[in-house]
C-alpha cells in the first residue's frame, strides 16, 4: 500500500506542485483555453436546449428524468462547512456534493432557472473552505473526486449570483499545497489504473477552470507516456522493486508492494492509455473485476472528450486505443447478457500468451503479463459479467465521437453501438448512475448531454468580440463563411467545399437564404438542412460583393445542421457569408 512513506518520498514533487499551482508562470506554450470547456461546452449546451425545447428524443425524457432526480433537488439543504475531509469521507463530501452541484449547475445552463444556480453556488461555497484532506490510502482516487465540484464551478463561472470574493476562495483551496493537489499531481503508481485516471480527471478539470496550462498538460502527456514539460516537475521513475509474492488465483497472480521506486525518469505506470488497454484490447483489470475495469474505460473516455474540448486528440492517441479498449469489454460483457446472430453465445479469449506481439483483438488471445507497477499479473479474465447498462453518459460521449464527428464504419464500433442500443432498449436513456456511491465515477446524463445525430459532425462555434467562441446559431443571424462548425479531423480538401453550421432553434421555421460572395464567374451551391434534399443556388459572376437567396430552407425545431456545399466552382469564388431571414420577418 501507499501510505505515508511513499508520499513523504514525495513530498519535494509535492512542494514543486505547490509553486507551480501558486503562483504560474507566463506559458511559453501560449495556451488559450476554452470556457466552458470542461466536459462541456457552450455549443453542447445549445445543442442540449434546442433539443429539449423541441421535444426531441431522447434528449427530452432524460432531462426530464434530470429533473426528477434527488440529485438536482432544490430542497436538500447544503452542508455545514468542513476544513479537513479525513480518509473514507471523500464520498459523503465532495463526490456526493459534487453530484448535487454538477447536476445543479447544469439544470441552470438550461433553463435559466436561477433557483438552480443558487442552490449550486449555496454548495460550491460551503464546499470551498477545505484547508486539509486525506494524502494516505486511496488518495489519488478520492481527492481527484474533486472534478465534479470543478465542472459545476466552470459552469458559474459567469453567473452573476457567484460573489467574486467566494469564487476566489475557490480557487484557493484547489491551489492549496495542502489539500487535493499534492495527491492527483503524481498520479498514482502503485494501484490499478482507475485510480490514476481520477487523479488525471481532477488536475485537468483544476487546470482548466484556473486557466493554468501546466497543470492541465501535465495530465495529458502523463497520459500519452511523454516526458513532462521543461517547467514541470518530473513524473514519478520507476521500475519499482518488485516484492514477495502475496496471493494467486485462477485470474491474476500478486505481489507485496515496497513502496521503493527505481531511477528511470517519467517511468511509465499502469494508470496512462497506451499501459492500461494492451495493443488488443484488454485492460489492466480485466483479470481484477469487470466493474472496475469499465470504471476505468468511462473516466478515460470522459478525459478524453475533456481534452477534445480544449483542441488535444486523446480519442485517436495509439490507433485510437480507447475504443479498442471499449470494444474488449463491451464485447465479453455484453455477450454474456445478450444473444447475437454472430455471437450467439459469451465470448471468451481463444487461447493466452506471455508474448504480446501473439495476441491481438481479431485472434481473441489474452495476454499475460506483468504490470507496470510490478504488482500484478493478468493471467484471464474475470467472470463477473455485468450489466451496466443503466450507466455511463461516457458510452453516449464515444459514439458521438468515433461515429460522429470521426465518422469510423460501424463495424469499428460495433460491441460501443451495442451496449448503447441495449442501454435503450432496456431503459430508454441514460441515467446519473448506479450504486450507491457511485455518484462521483460517471459524469451521466448523457443521451441529454452527449447525443448526436449523424449531421452534427463538427462543434459550433461562432465570432464574438473578434474571437473564435463554442456556441450555436440562431435563425436571422448573419453568419461568417469562417463560422462554420469545427471538424478538425475532416479531410482539409473536403472542408473547403462543404461547411456545416449548426442552427438552434425551438420551433420548425421556414426561412430565406442570403448569401454573399464575390466570383470571377458563374458557381453554384447545394444548401440542405439535416436530412433534407440539397437545393441548387446559381452564383452569377460578380467582381464586387454579390448577393444570392434561397427560399422556403426548412429549419427543424431543435439543433439542425446547414451545409452549404460548392456543387460547381469557378474562378476567384469566395463565399464570404449569409443571413437566414424568417418568413413574415
Amino acid at each position: 500500500m501507499i501510505g505515508k512513506k511513499l508520499y513523504s518520498q514525495w513530498k519535494s514533487a509535492a512542494a514543486m506542485a505547490a509553486v507551480i499551482a501558486a503562483a504560474p508562470l507566463a506559458s511559453a506554450y501560449g495556451r488559450e483555453f476554452l470556457h466552458p470547456g470542461i466536459t462541456y461546452t457552450q455549443g453542447d449546451f445549445d445543442r442540449m436546449r434546442a433539443m429539449v425545447a423541441a421535444g426531441r428524443e431522447p434528449w427530452k425524457t432524460t432531462f426530464d428524468a434530470l429533473m426528477r432526480s434527488p440529485w438536482s433537488s432544490l430542497e436538500v439543504a447544503a452542508p455545514s462547512p468542513r476544513t479537513e475531509i479525513g480518509e473514507g469521507e471523500f464520498n459523503r463530501t465532495i463526490g456526493l456534493w459534487g453530484r448535487r452541484a454538477h447536476d445543479l449547475a447544469l439544470i441552470w445552463k438550461l433553463t435559466d432557472d436561477e433557483r438552480y444556480a443558487m442552490k449550486a453556488v449555496e454548495i460550491l461555497n460551503a464546499n470551498s473552505r477545505y484547508t486539509h484532506t486525506c494524502h494516505h490510502g486511496t488518495a489519488a482516487l478520492d481527492n481527484g473526486k474533486i472534478f465534479l465540484l470543478v465542472e459545476a464551478a466552470e459552469m458559474l463561472r459567469d453567473y452573476p449570483g457567484w460573489a467574486a470574493e467566494d469564487q476566489e476562495r475557490f480557487r484557493r483551496m484547489l491551489r492549496s499545497p495542502d489539500c487535493f493537489l499534492p495527491s492527483i499531481f503524481n498520479f498514482d503508481c502503485g494501484r490499478f489504473g482507475n485510480q490514476g485516471f481520477f487523479a488525471a480527471r481532477g488536475l485537468m478539470a483544476i487546470g482548466i477552470y484556473l486557466d493554468d496550462d501546466r497543470l492541465y498538460e501535465r495530465a495529458v502527456r502523463y497520459l500519452k507516456g511523454e516526458k513532462h514539460r521543461e517547467d514541470d516537475a518530473p513524473y514519478r521513475p520507476g521500475p519499482p522493486l518488485m516484492g514477495c509474492p502475496m496471493r494467486e488465483s485462477e485470474f491474476q497472480k500478486e505481489w507485496r508492494w515496497e513502496n521503493k521506486l527505481g531511477d528511470e525518469p517519467d517511468y511509465q505506470y499502469d494508470d496512462q492509455i497506451a499501459q492500461y488497454i494492451k495493443p488488443n484490447g484488454q485492460c489492466q483489470e480485466s483479470s481484477r473485476d469487470q466493474g472496475h475495469t469499465m470504471c476505468g474505460l468511462h473516466n478515460l473516455v470522459a478525459i478524453a472528450d475533456i481534452a477534445w474540448n480544449q483542441g488535444d486528440d486523446l480519442f485517436s492517441f495509439a490507433d485510437s486505443r480507447i475504443l479498442l479498449g471499449l470494444e474488449w469489454s463491451y464485447r465479453y460483457n455484453l455477450s454474456a447478457i445478450k444473444s447475437y446472430p454472430d455471437q450467439p453465445g459469451p465470448w471468451e479469449p481463444s487461447g493466452y500468451t506471455e508474448n504480446e506481439a501473439e495476441a491481438t483483438f481479431e485472434n481473441g488471445k489474452y495476454l499475460q503479463y506483468l504490470h507496470r507497477s510490478r504488482r500484478w499479473k493478468s493471467l484471464k479474465p474475470t467472470q463477473d459479467r455485468r450489466d451496466v447498462a443503466g450507466c455511463g453518459g461516457t458510452r453516449e460521449a464515444a459514439l458521438a465521437h468515433y461515429r460522429v464527428r470521426a465518422k469510423m464504419p460501424e463495424e469499428k464500433t460495433l460491441w460501443l453501438g451495442r451496449y448503447r442500443d441495449y442501454m435503450i432498449e432496456k431503459h430508454g436513456y441514460e441515467s446519473w448512475g448506479v450504486a450507491p456511491n457511485w455518484f462521483y465515477e460517471w459524469t451521466g446524463w448523457g443521451t441529454l448531454t452527449k447525443r448526436r445525430t449523424d449531421w452534427m459532425r463538427g462543434d459550433p462555434r461562432k465570432t464574438c468580440g473578434g474571437r473564435r467562441v463554442s456556441g450555436a446559431h440562431r435563425l436571422g443571424e448573419s453568419v461568417r463563411w469562417d463560422d462554420c462548425d469545427f471538424s478538425p479531423i475532416a479531410d482539409a480538401k473536403q472542408e473547403e467545399r462543404v461547411r456545416s453550421f449548426t442552427f438552434a432553434g425551438e420551433e420548425d421555421a421556414d426561412c430565406d437564404v442570403m448569401i454573399a460572395y464575390t466570383s470571377y464567374g458563374n458557381a453554384e451551391l447545394a444548401i440542405s438542412v439535416d436530412k433534407s434534399r440539397p437545393a441548387k443556388v446559381f452564383l452569377p459572376k460578380a467582381s464586387c460583393k454579390g448577393k444570392a437567396m434561397v427560399r422556403n430552407v426548412r429549419f427543424p425545431a431543435g439543433a439542425c445542421v446547414m451545409r452549404l456545399a460548392i456543387a460547381k466552382d469557378a474562378p476567384g469564388l469566395k463565399i464570404l457569408g449569409f443571413q437566414t431571414v424568417k418568413k413574415g420577418k
